[in-house]
């Protein structure tokens, strides 16, 4: 009787344990609200961090563009893709997207997609399905204020 007793006891303290070490494990891993101002300061960031990408990729530099892919343990896709090999083919296609989002811009067709969409990514700025009206850069930044 007396070890039948104490395997419940231990088996309801086990079960105690367990219950509080979930607990506070699923209370320690939400995430945490940013405030506007930590939100418009990580936005910023990541523009930075966006421009430093895209100089790097303008001046066909590989070796940066890696260390900038791959800082803090990111490891994107793209990663599997472009390598140094064809790096440099990477970097000419995006100088010609640049080029042709300048001649779209000249033409005055830069809102309607440059095929004749109304607004940015299909009728009425909603995507190919429909879907919700996408912003543009304006509306972006207004979000982020």
């Amino acid at each position: 009787m007396e070890k039948k007793k104490y395997l419940v006891m231990t088996a309801l303290a086990l079960a105690v344990l367990t219950v509080t070490a979930t607990s506070a494990f699923a209370q320690d891993t939400k995430p945490a609200r940013l405030t506007d101002e930590e939100r418009q300061a990580r936005f910023e960031e990541m523009q930075v961090e966006r421009e430093k990408i895209e100089t790097a990729v303008e001046a066909g530099d590989y070796d940066t563009w890696y260390s900038l892919m791959t800082a803090n343990d990111r490891n994107p896709e793209i990663l599997e893709v472009i390598t140094k090999d064809n790096f440099a083919k990477f970097s000419k296609a995006h100088q010609l997207m640049a080029e042709s989002r300048q001649i779209l811009s000249d033409l005055g067709v830069e809102k309607m997609g440059g095929f004749g969409f109304e607004g940015k990514g299909g009728p009425e700025g909603r995507g190919r399905h429909g879907g919700p009206r996408m912003m543009d850069e304006g509306e972006a930044a207004e979000v982020v204020k």
